[in-house]
């Protein structure tokens, strides 16, 4: 686990300084850790959850019902 905590920290420090940059990085280094099919980060813009970077899982469509947002009870 330390390995994976010092490799994020190393592909963080050598990203551009946009905050895109970096939240695609913890996307994708989420996957590689735990060989999840996909993860997101999500943004509260208002009374939604937008999708500000994503891995894997691409195209996937939900009813707002079942995404991560309802989910964690944000409605």
């Amino acid at each position: 686990m330390l390995e994976t905590i010092i490799r994020v920290q190393r592909a963080i420090n050598s990203a551009d300084d946009s905050v895109e940059a970096v939240m695609q990085i913890v996307v994708d280094q989420a996957c590689e850790a735990t060989g999840a099919p996909g993860a997101v980060v999500e943004i509260a813009e208002g009374d939604e959850m937008v999708y500000r970077a994503a891995a894997g899982s691409e195209g996937l469509r939900l009813p707002v019902s079942c995404g991560s947002a309802s989910a964690a009870g944000w409605r």
